[in-house]
Order: structure tokens, then sequence, then C-alpha cells
């Protein structure tokens, strides 16, 4: 059984609702899609995200296939900064960007507004910071 590295949530434009991309140790990653109140992995019966996580642990990857190419391919590289990082940054700067709907929604989305409403401008920072240092930037 593999070690799930991190599980990111993302907002499906279709449905609006978030489904959630479940990464192993390993690199490979699966998206479970959100059905109801459940989620969906490899076109199997609807399950809870734990029991998601589990199968995707579980789940033995053919790699002589196409199968192993997922939606997580490359991130955690640091290639970039998380685009909600930077729009969080952008946000706490500029009242114009920070009172729009779809700013706040995405924000949310992304786990950048603190439960008190505010602007996680911390969390922003550091993304940003690992970002630059990984990439050796002295701006």
């Amino acid at each position: 059984m593999k070690k799930i590295n991190k599980t990111t949530g993302i907002v499906n434009p279709e449905t609006g609702k978030k489904d959630f991309e479940i990464e192993r140790e390993d690199g490979y990653c699966e998206l479970a899609r959100r059905e109801g109140s459940k989620f969906v992995v490899f076109d199997m019966a609807p399950a809870s995200l734990s029991q998601c996580k589990e199968i995707v642990a579980d789940w033995d990857y053919d790699t002589g296939s196409d199968e192993g190419i997922t939606p997580c391919e490359g991130r955690g590289t640091w290639d970039c900064v998380h685009p909600a990082a930077l729009l969080a940054r952008i946000a706490s700067c500029h009242a114009d960007v920070a009172n729009d709907p779809e700013v706040v929604r995405t924000l949310d989305a992304f786990g950048y507004i603190k439960p008190c409403g505010y602007f996680d401008i911390e969390t922003a920072g550091k993304e940003y910071m690992k970002w630059k240092n990984q990439n050796g930037e002295n701006k």
C-alpha cells in the first residue's frame, strides 16, 4: 500500500462542486469526482473520500499503459506559484479584486480564506516563498 501524499480540492467548472485530486507518494494521482455526497475513482461505485483514498493507495498501476498518466502529473515540482496564492496576494492589495465574488469563491475553494473570512495572506506568502526559494529567484 502506497502512502497518500496530498489531496487537493478542485472546483469542477461544470458542476460548481469540489472534486479532489488524490496524489500518492510515488507521483500517481487520481481524480475523485463528486457524485452526490460521495466520490468516484476508477469508475467504481461511489464511496466516501477516505474510501477513495484507500482505493488509490492500494491501486496497482500498470506501468506499461497510459493508466499512469494522471491529472496531477508534473504538479508538486514548484514550476510555478499556485494561482490561488497569487490571487490572494493580489486581492489583498486591490479592493476591486477583493470584492469580486468569483475571486472570493475561487480563494475559498482553494483554501485561501480563513474561517473568520479574511484572505489567508500568510499561507499565500509561504507558497510564493516556497516557489521563489526553490527556483533561486532573488526578486
